[in-house]
């Protein structure tokens, strides 16, 4: 979330000294010169998948979706005057991040007698006001707030024929299955910032989880079949609301920085999200069990003159959920992420653009089933996404 950042691998947490650095510690933005506005777009993307086998042994699925991304904005302003130069130690921030968006759409068709389709759309919004205050020269902590909107539009679909010699068709089934719903949350942090010495700054920031408000869900599923020894095709239809619940565990994050401003900047960050036992569906009484989950980001800034500044880094996004268990029949895919980002900023007085890609691959595990033998079973994919960055930043 933000240019920097972004460009720094979400290494953000012991700098955090700008508008967009409230998502990673809310103390930072004291440590903030000037007043800022920003604005980050990832433009369209490209993700390309396959998973192994989710519908019985030699039906491997894969995919090539294009993604578009919404924008990130973030403004930040003293409250107060200046003192003898020197800024109001009071910050507020009004942030609006998008943490969380893909899209991923395939059809395949297996021997020309199954085709097989999927649609999932997912989105999520943070948005919310920071606060903080420096205290001292060394010194800073502040809050945030935030309102969590998250979203899900998922569709899947399976037409199956059986043939005969002469290519006519016996039996016919078709099954559809479809979820769209809408949660909203609140979630709050805390942070502090402490500038070690004239080149290390350290930083620590706890989130709560996202408390559950509201959710509005719906599940809608079907299936026909019809074979040449049957009177009449069998239809089944269910649509029913549900209540789901996304909830996000606790998270705390610790982060050291090394910089030469104008020079050279290197920064390290460790995060964790803490277990948690949350209720997926509170209609069927589904519940998940979400692990301790250790992640780590390393960024790094360099100049090449005064105006330009080229910024890259490392990061991983472990999956808090459990393996799937093929008993359960419906869990959640554990989806490990691991990526690297790459920026360049044109400098000027008051402004910054950046232009760069960010890049990742994430390993899958996943539950198939095989209609054949009726039974769910463990299988494996994976994904490669490349983006586009555009951000551009104003200070006064």
């Amino acid at each position: 979330m933000g240019e920097r950042a972004t460009g720094m691998a979400g290494a953000f947490t012991g700098l955090a000294n700008d508008e967009s650095g409230a998502y990673y510690n809310p103390a930072g933005p004291a440590m903030a010169a000037k007043d800022s506005l920003s604005l980050t777009t990832n433009f369209y993307g490209i993700a390309l998948g396959s998973i192994d086998g989710p519908l019985g042994p030699g039906t491997d699925v894969s995919y090539a979706t294009l993604n578009l991304i919404p924008a990130t904005s973030s403004s930040l302003m003293h409250l107060g005057g200046a003192t003898d130069g020197v800024p109001s130690p009071w910050v507020f921030c009004f942030n609006v991040f998008a943490p969380g968006s893909s899209s991923q759409q395939q059809r395949t068709l297996f021997e020309s007698k199954v085709a097989y389709r999927s649609s999932i759309n997912q989105r999520q919004i943070l948005a919310g006001p920071t606060l903080a205050r420096r205290l001292g020269e060394r010194w800073a902590v502040g809050v945030s707030l935030f309102g969590s909107l998250k979203t899900n539009d998922n569709e899947y679909s399976l037409t199956g024929a059986t043939l005969d010699a002469a290519g006519k068709a016996t039996s016919i089934v078709d099954i559809a299955y479809a979820e769209s719903s809408l949660n909203f949350g609140l979630a709050a942090s805390a942070g502090v910032r402490f500038q070690a010495t004239e080149h290390w700054s350290l930083g620590f920031s706890a989130r709560t989880p996202v408390f559950h408000v509201m959710d509005k869900s719906t599940v809608y599923a079907h299936v026909l079949s019809f074979s040449n020894g049957d009177a009449n095709p069998t239809f089944q239809m269910r649509q029913a609301d549900t209540r789901t619940r996304f909830e996000v565990p606790t998270k705390l994050s610790v982060g050291a920085a090394w910089s030469k401003p104008k020079s050279f900047t290197v920064s390290v960050d460790f995060t964790a999200h803490l277990p948690q036992t949350t209720v997926v569906d509170a209609t069927q009484g589904t519940v998940s069990d979400l692990q301790f989950t250790p992640n780590a980001a390393i960024g790094f800034e360099g100049y090449l003159g005064e105006r330009v500044a080229i910024r890259g880094g490392l990061f991983t996004d472990l999956s808090n959920v459990a393996v799937p268990n093929p008993a359960a029949n419906v869990a959640p895919d554990k989806v490990d992420t691991f990526g690297a980002t790459l920026t360049a900023s044109l400098l000027g007085e008051t402004t910054s653009s950046s232009l760069g890609v960010i890049g990742s691959y994430s390993a899958i595990q996943t539950l198939g089933y095989d209609f054949a033998r009726e039974t769910s079973y463990l299988t494996t994919g994976r994904q490669l996404r490349l983006f586009v960055v555009l951000a551009s930043s104003f200070s006064y």
